[in-house]
Order: structure tokens, then sequence, then C-alpha cells
């Protein structure tokens, strides 16, 4: 998870030109929930293979290998949205479930 938002934050400030980036992550219900917002340009629909695509697709493959899956979409402000959300062993977490 941490390559993952670290790839996610980089995305939005250097690719992006964000200048507000708001990191959530959460363990809840046997999960681990990543959620990325940021207020970037919008991604532009670019040919296959572009760096952007790769980005996208080395944070999936990560969440992939991870067992969860991942989804980028833009809000009803227009900010992006990126969430990643992983299964986890409640009983092998290395912190308490906070509530």
């Amino acid at each position: 998870m941490y390559n993952i938002t670290q790839d996610a934050v980089r995305r939005a400030v250097e690719k992006r030109m964000a200048k507000y980036v708001e990191i959530n992550l959460v363990q809840q219900d046997g999960s681990l929930t990543l959620t990325v917002v940021d207020d970037g340009q919008a991604v532009k629909s670019t040919p296959n293979g572009s760096q952007q695509d790769l980005d996208m697709r080395v944070m999936r493959y990560r969440a992939e290998t991870l067992g969860g899956e991942i989804s980028a979409t833009r809000d009803a402000e227009g900010r992006s949205c990126l969430v990643c959300k992983v299964p986890i062993d409640p009983e092998a977490a290395p912190f308490p479930a906070m509530s």
C-alpha cells in the first residue's frame, strides 16, 4: 500500500499539477482501503502505452498482487479520487483497529 500511495501522490503532483492531496487509510471489515483525493488537472485520454496509462497499470498490478482492486474517478466537485481496497487478516495487523 505504501508504494501505491507514493505513486498516486507523485502522479497527482508531478503529472497533474495538484495543489491539494488528501490521503485516507481505513481498516474496516477485513480490508484496508486507501483513498487519495486531489485537485489536479483532469487526465486527458491518451493513446494506450502513455506514461499516465503506465502509472495506473503499475498501481493496478500492485493492488492485484495484494489481492485487491483499484479505481480512479472524479467526484462531483471535479477532484480526482483514487480508491484502493485490499483484504487483510485482522489477526495479523501490526496495529490495533481504530474506532
